[in-house]
């Protein structure tokens, strides 16, 4: 799901909670983050007291991962580094006999499927369960597939702030994720470090990325994140160079095979992601189908039965 949907979805969202009087259940939403976050508070004081058993029941607790969904689609999961600590004990031999098929599902469920918090370390290890076949059928095709998903996230908000500085750091080096310095940028930016955020920008364009020099040009009219002061003789210098970039590209491109058509696609930047051409309904009934593929593997059956509770309307 591109960004412009991602954020059409969530102002749609809050106006429904508006709407239905959501808002006056503050009470209750404030209870419910008390009992996560207190639940985890003593998970985690049982693993520091080797009571393993104790800090796996408090997040089963927490994490809520057979609950059903509820209005709106939302998923009923606590929170993703809640899952995250559960599905790492659950893998751990001094906590028991391991159950990596659980451990898999609150993967999935910490993943971000429709909900507005990400975890970046479960994609990281469910992506590697699927590479090394580990308590999971070894399925690189699949491992790819969460990968390009993964990337798409990647150049999005819904981070935590570490989350935030682990994305920047891998996006700026190229470790696990393609490198990408626009994304490194929003990122380092999205995490507080705004020198980071313009070093890493600026770097882009001393590589030759246009799009590095729209957003500094940007940023040097006084609308930009990572640039303080105004100086639009710099933001037109920027332009410049940014237009010069993509009349080399365009010259550098050879003309398409007669006969044949000229594809286009969206350019890989920090707020793009693949082209998306398929309306949710699509995806929904294509995320059924899959399900039905998967009989043998539980984990990703999760996985595209999330998919498609959150794409399939809701009568």
């Amino acid at each position: 799901m591109n960004m412009a949907r991602t954020i059409g979805f969530c102002l749609l969202l809050t106006s429904q909670l508006a709407v239905h009087g959501i808002e006056k259940k503050s009470g209750n939403t404030q209870s419910q983050a008390h009992r996560i976050s207190e639940g985890e508070r003593l998970g985690i004081q049982a693993e520091k007291e080797g009571r393993f058993e104790d800090a796996r029941k408090e997040y089963e607790a927490v994490c809520r991962l057979d609950a059903d969904w509820g209005e709106y689609n939302l998923q009923p999961f606590g929170d993703a580094s809640a899952l995250l600590k559960l599905a790492r004990l659950l893998r751990d031999p001094k906590c028991g006999t391991p159950d990596p098929t659980r451990a898999g599902r609150c993967y999935v469920a910490a993943l971000g499927i429709g909900g507005n918090q990400w975890c970046a370390q479960a994609w990281i290890e469910l992506i590697n369960m699927y590479r090394n076949g580990d308590g999971v059928p070894k399925d690189q095709a699949f491992a790819d597939h969460l990968l390009g998903e993964f990337r798409f996230k990647a150049g999005n908000t819904h981070w935590s702030k570490e989350d935030n500085l682990l994305l920047a750091t891998m996006l700026e080096r190229g470790d696990f994720l393609p490198r990408n310095l626009l994304m490194a940028s929003d990122q380092y930016y999205l995490y507080g470090d705004k020198a980071a955020a313009l070093k890493a920008l600026q770097r882009a364009a001393d590589e030759g990325d246009p799009f590095a020099y729209d957003k500094l040009a940007w940023s040097y009219k006084g609308f930009g994140w990572v640039v303080t002061e105004t100086d639009l003789k710099k933001a037109e210098e920027c332009l410049q160079r940014a237009a010069a970039l993509r009349a080399k590209t365009i010259a550098n491109t050879p003309n398409p095979a007669p006969g044949k058509s000229k594809t286009t696609g969206r350019a890989w930047t920090g707020s793009a992601g693949p082209p998306q051409e398929d309306s949710d309904e699509l995806l929904g009934e294509e995320k059924h189908r899959e399900l039905l593929k998967n009989p043998g593997d539980p984990v990703r059956a999760f996985y595209h039965l999330l998919w498609a509770e959150y794409l399939t309307p809701k009568g």
